[in-house]
C-alpha cells in the first residue's frame, strides 16, 4: 500500500511506486508540465494525486499500431 499524506496527496516517491517508474521520471514530467502536480506554500517538495498520476499514465501509454489491410483496390 502506498502512503499518502492528508487530503490524499502524495509525494514524489509515493507517485513513482505507483506509476512503476523513477523518481526522476516522475520529477522530469512533473517540470515538462506532462503530469499534473501541486506545491505548497512555494516549497520544493512536489505533490501528487492519485487521479493525475492515472490521468498520465493513461495519456502516455503506447499507442497501438494497427496494420490495415494491404491490398490493393
Amino acid at each position: 500500500m502506498i502512503a499518502t499524506a492528508p487530503g490524499g496527496w502524495w509525494t514524489r516517491r509515493a507517485a513513482a511506486a505507483h506509476a512503476r517508474v523513477s523518481e526522476a521520471t516522475i520529477g522530469r514530467e512533473a517540470k515538462s508540465a506532462r503530469l499534473r502536480h501541486g506545491r505548497v506554500g512555494g516549497r520544493r517538495a512536489v505533490w501528487f494525486k492519485r487521479e493525475w498520476v492515472d490521468e498520465w499514465l493513461d495519456g502516455s501509454a503506447p499507442r497501438p499500431v494497427l496494420s490495415g489491410s494491404h491490398e490493393r483496390p
